[in-house]
């Protein structure tokens, strides 16, 4: 469930910051094949710097997505849909901070083979 979580958050900030480009700046394109690629890999690679980012800081992002859920539901008139609204945004919020949780302690949690490999070599040391 994790990688899918992170190809989604992937898929979408890449397509964000590719619309925000086209937003903010006039593209002429003398080549269009080879101006899209470069385009798109760099989407690309600003789409997995924000995912990294967003879910080695998920609490951050977890408190962003919730206070944008009662933004939205702010602007939002009939009470059901308020409630809807809030309810699919804290659902969202739950979802990464899991799939954080996962990847910031798999990023910081040692890894178990060089402990082992040196009490190995302490334990050879200490025989010879």
């Amino acid at each position: 469930m994790s990688s899918m979580v992170m190809l989604v958050l992937w898929i979408g900030f890449s397509i964000g910051a590719w619309v925000l480009y086209h937003k903010i700046f006039t593209v002429y394109y003398f080549s269009v094949t080879r101006g899209l690629m470069k385009e798109l890999g760099t989407a690309l690679i600003v789409g997995l710097m924000l995912t990294a980012i967003t879910l080695y800081f998920w609490w951050l992002t977890a408190i962003i997505i919730v206070l944008a859920g009662y933004s939205v539901a702010g602007k939002v008139g009939d009470a059901d849909k308020k409630k809807k609204i809030i309810t699919a945004f804290i659902i969202v919020a739950v979802i990464v901070a899991i799939v954080g949780i996962g990847v910031r302690s798999s990023a910081d949690a040692p890894k178990k083979t060089s402990s082992i490999r040196y009490e190995n070599m302490q334990m050879a040391l200490r025989m010879a």
